[in-house]
């Protein structure tokens, strides 16, 4: 026990927040074991496990998450998702709406042991109209594609809004691909979906920066910019994204926003190829090998990806090994 508070006060004084040694309330306490999850969820475990013995709520829900990712050392894979659902029952009966969305996602997909799709969307509706963003953010995402509910765009759009109102990402993010998909994608809601885009990627949401560098990349949405298609690309992919990673190489390919350098396209569409098997990286690396750019002819090593793309069901794969095979014959020749 004062291990543990030691612990706990000097991760609070970490953060500059001011608490008397002896006197942690269980709000301090459960900050600080929240701080703590960031770098290294295992070590949270047993402070969320005291905060639980003393009833505390949304403890329940955190534990719950963590015995369901498998951190636990102790117990089967079938006991602690149960006694995750057992600790997400005892908070959603004390009120807690992040436990309503733990019992979605506990119950939903093939995460879950015992998956049940109308328990699964009762917990989800419950959660988005007490209003917990993630829950509002995938109600509407089930309204948008059909998942589970009869697909309904209002509907989509109005759950993507609510979860807006509370700072949701996501659905920025999706709320935006509605208004540049179909009969939304007027000049109006393609600035409406720029400007979504926008508030997300500066919060630090990667796949919206990657949207806005592809809106601001090419001429389709009436917006190319090509510096500020650089900029959010590279942004996206400083970060690690692949698809980032995509953008920036055809960036420095082409020579949008930046100077042409086949080197960096050749080693960023490597990484997207390896890291994701993304289609349009493996697809673009395969012409780079085939067009000596960044490296030198390599037919062979060109073909095999495109066949590899045609065997994947691709057919720019299948049409490209026609290409390769013409050039490797009149080289024959």
């Amino acid at each position: 026990m004062k291990q543990i508070q030691v612990l706990l006060l000097l991760l609070l004084l970490s953060f500059n927040l001011t608490v008397d040694a002896t006197e942690l309330t269980l709000a301090e306490r459960f900050k600080a074991a929240e701080l703590l999850e960031t770098s290294d969820p295992v070590a949270a475990l047993p402070l969320y496990q005291e905060l639980v013995e003393q009833d505390y709520t949304e403890a329940k829900v955190r534990l719950a998450a963590l015995l369901s990712a498998g951190l636990s050392d102790k117990g089967t894979e079938e006991e602690n998702f149960h006694q995750s659902i057992k600790l997400l029952h005892e908070a959603a009966n004390e009120g807690s709406i992040k436990a309503y969305y733990g019992l979605y996602v506990m119950n939903h997909g093939a995460a879950s042991l015992t998956p049940d799709s109308d328990v699964a969307l009762s917990w989800l509706i419950k959660a988005a109209e007490a209003g917990e963003p993630r829950g509002q953010s995938q109600l509407g995402y089930f309204y948008d594609k059909g998942v589970i509910v009869k697909q309904d765009i209002k509907k989509a759009i109005y759950w993507y809004k609510e979860a807006i109102k509370n700072n949701s990402n996501s659905a920025r993010y999706n709320l935006a691909s509605v208004y540049l998909d179909g009969q939304s994608n007027t000049p109006q809601k393609i600035k409406e979906a720029t400007s979504l885009y926008l508030v997300a990627a500066k919060q630090g949401d990667d796949d919206s920066k990657v949207a806005l560098g592809g809106i601001y990349y090419s001429d389709k949405y009436g917006q190319k910019n090509e510096q500020q298609a650089f900029y959010w690309l590279n942004a996206a992919a400083s970060n690690g994204n692949s698809y980032g990673k995509t953008g920036l190489a055809s960036c420095y390919r082409y020579g949008v926003g930046t100077d042409i350098d086949y080197k960096k396209a050749l080693n960023l569409y490597q990484y997207s190829a390896d890291f994701n098997n993304d289609p349009t990286s493996r697809y673009r690396l395969a012409e780079m090998h085939m067009l000596g750019l960044g490296t030198k002819v390599d037919l062979k090593k060109a073909r095999e990806i495109f066949l590899q793309l045609g065997n994947d069901g691709y057919p720019d794969g299948t049409t490209a090994v026609a290409q390769v095979d013409k050039l490797i014959a009149e080289k024959a020749d």
